[in-house]
């Protein structure tokens, strides 16, 4: 599946381009590192209020909190496997009262001030995974999953399935409420498959949170998820994924695909005696 040779320049890689926080993962992931020590790194992205900002999620760069950058947080912290705490509560919190009070998630003016995926300038569908991510936890309030239900019910319902539904997959999922659109979630289930085949230069399975979440994914499919994404390593020892050479962050993005790849692979039993 993967070399050591290939293991052993992705590391090089991940050290050379990645972030604190992602020498940090790769360490409590492969060498006997300190699950503490990447809840410090992640700490650094975390604001008062509870929610995270300073481009955890790299083209979102503002200081402000964002629902982007705390998806993310969340994504690391299920990772980890950290679900309850002081860090968990501030989460919670944010998310909760900024539903509930109609606060607004996604700070256009603010991420505008700063570097910026240009994508991102007319606010992020993350609500919907926020809250899927509370629920996986066993987190959350009942009035918050009414508001999901009732924000969740006023879309139509998805018909075919791309790389960046995962918010919905996640809701779905997860979300206590949801159970009354579990048809939906067949839907989206049934439709995996051609996401696979239509986004194959992605590989999403290993690149993307459908990956991290998907343990309804079988074995074998995950198999050959894995080996696409194996053939993207470059002879410098990063993956790299078609269609986003062209944005500023890419760089340090190959870094941080290339250790979720990596974590993707031990997960579900696809890297041996590597590390």
């Amino acid at each position: 599946m993967l070399t050591g040779e290939q293991f052993t320049k992705a590391r090089s890689f991940i050290f050379q381009q990645g972030r604190l926080i992602d020498k940090k993962r790769f360490l409590y992931h492969f060498a006997d590192g300190a699950k503490k020590d990447v809840l410090q790194a992640l700490a650094c992205y975390q604001n008062s209020d509870g929610g995270y900002a300073y481009g955890l999620e790299l083209d979102v760069t503002c200081p402000t909190s964002t629902n982007i950058c705390t998806e993310m947080a969340m994504f690391y912290l299920d990772e980890l496997g950290v679900t309850e705490g002081e860090v968990v509560n501030r989460i919670e919190e944010w998310i909760t009262t900024r539903h509930l009070e109609g606060k607004c998630l996604h700070p256009k003016d603010a991420i505008l001030a700063y570097p910026h995926g240009g994508w991102w300038e007319d606010g992020s569908g993350s609500s919907l995974s926020l809250i899927g991510m509370l629920g996986k936890w066993g987190r959350g309030t009942g009035a918050l999953f009414q508001w999901a239900e009732e924000h969740y019910a006023s879309q139509d319902p998805p018909k075919e399935l791309g790389v960046y539904y995962y918010p919905t997959y996640l809701y779905l999922r997860f979300t206590p409420g949801a159970e009354r659109f579990s048809d939906d979630l067949k839907t989206i289930q049934r439709n995996i498959p051609s996401m696979l085949e239509k986004f194959a230069w992605h590989c999403p399975l290993l690149f993307h949170p459908f990956g991290w979440n998907g343990d309804d994914i079988d074995q074998s499919t995950m198999e050959a998820e894995s080996l696409k994404a194996v053939a993207t390593l470059q002879d410098d020892g990063g993956v790299r994924v078609q269609n986003y050479e062209n944005i500023a962050s890419y760089p340090v993005w190959r870094a941080v695909w290339t250790l979720d790849m990596l974590v993707a692979l031990k997960r579900h039993g696809l890297l041996k005696n590597m590390g």
